[in-house]
């Protein structure tokens, strides 16, 4: 729960792996991680949440269970090496059809 991570890695592989995530809400993750939907976003800093988000999903397996369905969903559709490589693809092509400037 790092608070000056500009992307979490760690925390796609987790969610591919199929681990539930809680992670503090700062830097990228919030650009990974939909709160409440993908894992649990706490507030930097705040042990009491973290603790309580912590407790909250080892009670509810319904609810773990729901997190890391949609986080896999997501890690698949966001964050899949094809989805990369068409976006760098779609990058040349557009460099390359504006052509040289002068």
């Amino acid at each position: 729960t790092s608070d000056r991570e500009p992307f979490g890695r760690v925390i796609v592989e987790a969610m591919a792996a199929g681990v539930p995530v809680i992670s503090t809400d700062s830097g990228g993750k919030r650009e990974i991680v939909e709160d409440g939907v993908t894992g649990l976003l706490v507030p930097h800093g705040d042990t009491a949440a973290l603790s309580g988000a912590m407790d909250a999903l080892m009670r509810d397996p319904a609810r773990r269970s729901a997190l890391v369905k949609a986080a896999s969903e997501s890690v698949r559709s966001k964050f899949s090496a094809e989805r990369a490589a068409r976006e760098v693809m779609a990058t040349w092509d557009e460099a390359l059809a504006i052509g040289p400037r002068a």
